[in-house]
């Protein structure tokens, strides 16, 4: 402690710490913090085409355009595009949650699911059966243990396809444990999304294995020769034997996990667009009746007038959008006409 005093009693420190006094003094924090939070926001993506007074919510995927809840009431009013034609618009994508290769316990996501399937179906359907004693109850008390019972049998299989996911995860790096010449063949892992992707993942995992565990025994020797000489060009060679059984069947065994995480990325897929719909049509719900009940509707057929109405915007701001949106759309128009005249020539050349 008395060593301490005397350090900040010196005249070296006690000059550097009147420096540092004076540069805090004229700099403001604040400004430059929300000044640094502003610089690093996506502006690109949270402002809306067309009109960009409010801010994007909405993704129209086949105009390719992010759009603000008045734009989507504007484009709906006057009857431009559907509501199923509208999803919700996200600013940032969290992909790397999805693809987040690293190495994790094989027992994490499987006592996850089947602590929630054990829930579902010993705690959850017995309540539910509880609650449906009444006669007046007991048709929707059933319904809901049954409904119940599915989800914990769904956890519970969504645990055992993980815990065997996880595991042949384990078995492809498990070459680069022993391995001390490994080449680590670190392949970009396919972002499963739908049923698709997953079938693309399984035949890149099924090709991998085949190739990495015959070309291994070229590269882990040269790996080898260039650490330790010949000795490792041995080494290398002898560490690459066991790859030729172990690639092949860990990457066989993990075409077979692909394909089940293809399966579940589709169910979810399906399920998240439910809810997006629901979303979506409450979001769209929710305009300002106030201002609607303020607009003299002396022309309702025009197509301003009733997106004005449903949107909240001026009449004129209505009609400046949808002829940019009449734009956009004849130029797509035009591009597709001139696609089908390619494909058409093409298939005259060809025939």
């Amino acid at each position: 402690m008395i060593a301490s005093f005397k350090f900040v009693h010196q005249n070296e420190v006690r000059e550097a710490a009147e420096l540092l006094r004076l540069a805090s003094e004229n700099e403001n924090g604040c400004e430059r913090a929300v000044q640094s939070f502003h610089s690093r926001l996506p502006l690109h993506k949270m402002q809306s085409d067309l009109h960009s007074d409010f801010g994007a919510c909405f993704y129209l995927k086949d105009y390719n355009l992010q759009i603000s809840r008045p734009v989507v009431q504007v484009l709906l009013a006057a009857e431009k595009i559907k509501d199923s034609q509208i999803t919700l618009h996200s600013t940032y994508a969290w992909h790397r949650l999805k693809t987040d290769d690293r190495l994790s316990l094989p027992f994490d996501n499987f006592m996850r699911h089947e602590q929630k399937a054990i829930r579902s179906l010993f705690v959850s359907a017995p309540e539910a059966l509880k609650r449906g004693g009444n006669e007046k109850l007991f048709t929707k008390g059933v319904r809901d243990s049954g409904q119940c019972i599915m989800n914990g049998i769904g956890h519970a299989s969504t645990g055992c396809l993980a815990f065997y996911g996880e595991i042949n995860d384990t078995l492809e790096r498990l070459p680069n444990v022993y391995n001390r010449y490994s080449y680590a063949e670190q392949h970009e892992r396919t972002q499963v999304t739908n049923f698709r992707s997953g079938v693309k993942a399984a035949g890149n995992s099924f090709w991998y294995g085949a190739t990495d565990g015959i070309t291994g025994l070229v590269k882990n020797p040269h790996a080898g020769y260039q650490r330790d000489g010949m000795r490792g060009v041995a080494t290398g060679a002898a560490l690459a034997i066991p790859n030729l059984v172990l690639k092949p069947i860990a990457g066989t065994l993990a075409s077979i996990t692909w394909i089940g995480r293809g399966v579940y990325a589709q169910a979810t897929q399906l399920s998240e667009k439910k809810q997006n719909k629901r979303v979506v049509q409450l979001k769209l719900n929710s305009s300002n009746e106030l201002h609607r009940s303020m607009i003299d509707l002396t022309d309702e057929k025009a197509p301003e007038v009733r997106a004005s109405s449903e949107s909240g915007l001026t009449i004129d701001v209505c009609r400046t959008i949808l002829e940019a949106f009449d734009k956009i759309q004849t130029e797509r128009n035009e591009m597709n006409e001139k696609r089908i005249e390619r494909q058409r020539s093409y298939s005259t050349t060809d025939s």
